[in-house]
């Protein structure tokens, strides 16, 4: 399995007479590479995740926090209810999977053919990720398979999210010195 290349979609707009100038012009920055970066630090926008594939995975892997933006969205801790399952999470989190939601499902939509989906972040792309990967495990329409990896995510969803997602196949990695992993805190309207 290590010997198979994942996919970059070539692009060569003389070979695709569809190819035509504009907004929706198929790219291959496009189809693999996701941001929502806003030229406003307190948008609170400034989510980029990286998808590609081969016949056998899908590999989504989502950005943690770095620009100030970011943080915005790690301060937003109201818990809000998670249309795609069980429970509450917290609404900056839900809110930057919200604006990756489309992206990934387009994304599926063309290229999945029962591969299995690996999805990976940390911190906050952890808790993201999290929130993708009980979405599309809860996905009716679909029988994803679904394994996820996160690395240092905050805490993400209530009781009622954590026992819902249960059966997911998590592996979580956490630092024991890290201080991202427990929160939110219960102050921040988070339980």
């Amino acid at each position: 399995p290590y010997s198979k290349r994942f996919e970059i979609l070539p692009f060569d707009p003389t070979l695709y007479e569809q190819n035509k100038p504009g907004e929706n012009q198929e790219h291959p920055a496009k189809l693999h590479f996701f941001d929502d970066t806003s030229a406003h630090w307190f948008s609170a926008k400034s989510t980029q995740a990286f998808i590609t594939h081969h016949d056998e995975v899908i590999l989504i892997s989502i950005r943690g926090t770095l620009e100030l933006a970011d943080w915005w969205r790690d301060v937003d801790a109201a818990q809000v209810p998670f249309e795609e399952g069980q429970g509450k999470v917290h609404r900056g989190f839900y809110e930057a999977y919200k604006a990756l939601k489309k992206f990934v499902q387009d994304y599926l939509d063309q290229f999945h053919a029962g591969q299995k989906i690996i999805i990976s972040g940390h911190s906050l792309g952890g808790a993201i990720a999290l929130l993708l990967a009980e979405a599309l495990r809860n996905a009716t329409d679909n029988n994803y398979d679904v394994l996820l990896y996160t690395y240092g995510a905050p805490r993400t969803g209530d009781a009622t999210f954590v026992a819902a997602a249960e059966p997911l196949a998590h592996h979580r990695a956490v630092n024991n010195n890290d201080m991202i992993p427990s929160v939110p805190a219960p102050w921040m309207n988070a339980r």
